[in-house]
């Protein structure tokens, strides 16, 4: 069901690496719903036509993000500058609660994950550091934390899309720190 357009996203850009998953299938559109321009990036041309087709206005672009320098190119055109210098910059990626508590069978998934969540912390902290060098507004970069994420996708795409709401950026990102309830009961992360 679409979502009423959101003033707080509305004409900003979200691009969505991965964006050929479950959780990218129902972001994306979500995204487009809210007023959001989108590129959904990914590197199986055939889940890239398929989420294609249901973000009308949207763009797909194949990237494959094993690859350093299509990744670093991505990245570098997506969000460094652009980033920093806006005030609506959000950056977000899931994770997984194993990262708290890895098994032993899932030690190299837990560490790829945390690794991540290292790095976004990392360009969080350059966010709040450029605002303050700047006398600037900081941009977001939060992490998502969920214990298994088939089945939350939609809360997924909700909780996403508060990123941009000022009247609810403040609940969100508490929720996010403590209870996880934009997930229902799975714990999130900033």
């Amino acid at each position: 069901m679409p979502q009423p357009q959101s003033p707080a996203v509305r004409g900003h850009l979200i691009v969505i690496a991965g964006g050929t998953s479950e959780a990218g299938s129902i972001v994306a559109p979500a995204s487009i719903d809210a007023g959001a321009r989108v590129v959904v990036v990914g590197n199986d041309d055939i889940k890239l036509q398929r989420v294609g087709d249901s973000i009308p206005g949207g763009l797909t672009e194949r990237v494959d993000l094993s690859d350093e320098d299509e990744t670093f190119s991505l990245a570098h055109q997506a969000f460094d500058e652009d980033l920093r210098l806006s005030n609506a910059g959000r950056t977000a990626i899931v994770s997984s609660t194993s990262v708290l508590r890895p098994l032993a069978g899932g030690a190299n998934y837990a560490a790829v994950k945390a690794a991540s969540g290292a790095w976004r912390r990392a360009v969080g902290q350059g966010f709040t550091k450029f605002a303050r060098d700047t006398g600037s507004t900081s941009s977001l970069a939060v992490i998502l934390r969920v214990r298994a994420l088939l089945g939350l996708e939609r809360p997924l795409a909700d909780a996403f899309l508060a990123l941009w709401d000022e009247a609810t950026i403040e609940e969100t990102l508490r929720a996010i720190e403590t209870t996880g309830e934009p997930l229902s009961n799975n714990r999130l992360e900033q």
